[in-house]
C-alpha cells in the first residue's frame, strides 16, 4: 500500500509539471522546432490547439491519483493510529502532494516547458483520446456556465497587447532588439500622419522660379539635395520639383531656361496616413510629397525617405550632415537640440506623458508652450523633476536646450 500510495505522489507530480509545461510553453519557439523538423514539438503544438481537452484531462488525472492516495493513507495511518488515523494522514497526505506533488514538479517545468512538454507529449496524447467521452461532457457544461454568465465574443489582440508579445519574444532571445524595432516601427507605420514627419515650411530649402542657372546650381552645390521644390514668390507657392539630373542636363547642353524641366508636385492634406502617402507616392512615380495645411498653405515637405526611416530608422548617405539631436553630458544632464521630436525627448528622459497633452511635436515649441512666450536665451523653467535652461536661441526657434534632473540641479547650479 505505501509503494502505491508513492506512486499516486509521482503521478501527481506529473500532472502538475505537465500541465504547467503546457501552459507555459512559448508558441512561438514551439512553432520554430516544429519547422526544423522536432515532430515532438508538431505533437504538442496539436494539444494545445485542443487546449479545453488537455486540461480538463490533466485536471481529471492530478484529481483522481490524489484521491486515491489520500484514501490509501487514510486506511493505513488508521490501521497505525486508529482514532488519530485521519489526522496524521491528512497531515502527511497535504505535505507530501504540496511539496512533491505540486510546488517542486512546477517549479521545474516552469524552467524547461518547451523540453519537458516535449518529453510527455507520447503519455499525454492516450489520455486525451481516452478521456474524450469524458471531456465532451465537460465541455457542454462549460458552454452552458458561459451561456449563464454572459459569454463575450472572445476579442482580436489589441496593439498594446501585440507589443508586449514583442517584448516578450525579445526576452526570450528568439529576436534581438534591432528585429524587434523593426516590428514596432511596422506596427505602428499604419498610424502616423505625414503632419508627424515633415519638414516644416521653415526649414524647406527651395528654389524661386525666376532665380538664374547659377542661383540655382548654388542651392543644390550648398544643400547637396538630389531635388528641390520649386516655388512663386514664397515657399507657400510651390509650383512643382527640380530634379538635380534635369538641372545638369540643362547645365551640359548649356541651356538657360531650367524652368521647362519643373515636374509637377504631388500635393495631400496634412492628415494623410503615411501609409496612404507611399502608395500614393509610388502611384504617381514621385519621391517628394507637398503637404498643405487646412488653408491651402505649405506646411512642408514630405520625401520617400522621410516615411521609410519611420519604418528602419535614419538613413544617413555620403552626403548627409549627421545631425545628433541630444547629448548626455553625465547621468543628470542632458544637451538637447530644439528641433529634436518632443516623443524621444519624453522617451529619453523616461517622463511618461499623454501624447495629446501638447500641440506642439518638436522640443523648440514645446519650449515656447511652456513659458507660453518666445523663448529667449537664459530662460529657465521646471517640469516634474527637470530644470530646463534654454542656451541658444536663432531665428526665433531654441536651437539648443539644457536639461538637469532635479536632484542633481544643485550641483549644476554654480555651472
Amino acid at each position: 500500500m505505501i509503494i502505491v500510495i508513492i506512486l499516486m505522489i509521482l503521478l501527481s507530480g506529473f500532472f502538475s509539471a505537465t500541465e504547467t509545461a503546457f501552459t507555459g510553453a512559448n508558441y512561438i519557439r514551439l512553432k520554430s522546432m516544429s519547422q526544423d523538423g522536432n515532430k515532438r514539438a508538431a505533437k504538442v503544438l496539436d494539444l494545445l490547439e485542443q487546449y479545453d481537452r488537455l486540461i480538463s484531462t490533466l485536471l481529471i488525472g492530478n484529481n483522481v491519483v490524489n484521491i486515491i492516495a489520500s484514501t490509501l493513507a487514510t486506511v493505513l495511518f488508521t490501521r497505525w493510529f486508529l482514532h488519530n488515523g485521519p489526522v496524521w494522514s491528512t497531515i502527511c497526505i497535504t505535505l507530501l502532494v504540496l511539496f512533491f506533488g505540486e510546488i517542486t514538479p512546477k517549479t521545474i517545468a516552469k524552467q524547461i516547458p518547451e523540453k519537458f512538454a516535449c518529453a510527455v507529449v507520447r503519455l499525454v496524447r492516450p489520455m486525451v483520446i481516452c478521456l474524450t467521452p469524458v471531456n465532451f461532457l465537460i465541455s457542454h457544461w462549460q458552454k452552458i456556465l458561459a451561456k449563464a454568465f454572459g459569454n463575450e465574443e472572445e476579442q482580436a489582440v489589441t496593439e498594446d497587447e501585440l507589443m508586449t508579445m514583442i517584448d516578450e519574444v525579445e526576452e526570450d532571445g528568439i529576436l534581438d532588439e534591432q528585429e524587434s524595432d523593426l516590428i514596432r516601427s511596422a506596427i505602428e507605420f499604419h498610424d502616423v500622419t505625414a503632419e508627424e514627419i515633415l519638414t516644416h515650411r521653415v526649414n524647406v530649402i527651395g528654389v524661386e522660379k525666376n532665380m538664374t542657372m547659377e542661383e540655382v546650381g548654388q542651392v543644390f552645390s550648398e544643400h547637396s539635395f538630389s531635388r528641390l521644390p520649386v516655388y512663386e514668390e514664397t515657399i507657400d507657392e510651390i509650383i512643382g520639383i527640380l530634379h538635380e539630373r534635369d538641372y545638369m542636363h540643362c547645365l551640359l547642353h548649356q541651356e538657360t531656361n531650367w524652368t521647362d524641366k519643373i515636374q509637377p508636385a504631388a500635393y495631400f492634406p496634412e492628415n494623410i496616413k503615411i501609409q496612404n502617402l507611399l502608395e500614393e507616392l509610388r502611384q504617381k512615380q514621385s519621391h517628394m510629397a507637398v503637404i498643405v495645411d487646412e488653408y491651402g498653405g505649405t506646411q512642408g515637405i514630405v520625401t520617400m525617405e522621410d516615411i521609410l526611416e519611420e519604418l528602419v530608422g535614419e538613413i544617413w548617405d555620403e552626403h548627409d550632415k549627421v545631425v545628433v539631436d541630444h547629448r548626455q553630458v553625465d547621468d543628470k544632464t542632458f544637451v538637447i537640440s530644439g528641433a529634436m521630436d518632443l516623443d524621444e525627448f519624453f522617451e529619453l528622459l523616461d517622463e511618461e506623458v499623454d501624447e495629446d497633452e501638447y500641440e506642439s511635436t518638436t522640443v523648440s515649441g514645446w519650449v515656447s508652450e511652456m513659458l507660453e512666450k518666445m523663448p529667449v536665451a537664459g530662460d529657465t523653467f521646471e517640469f516634474r523633476n527637470l530644470t530646463l535652461l534654454v542656451q541658444v536661441v536663432a531665428d526665433r526657434k531654441v536651437e539648443r536646450l539644457l536639461v538637469v534632473r532635479k536632484e542633481a540641479a544643485e550641483e549644476k547650479e554654480d555651472a
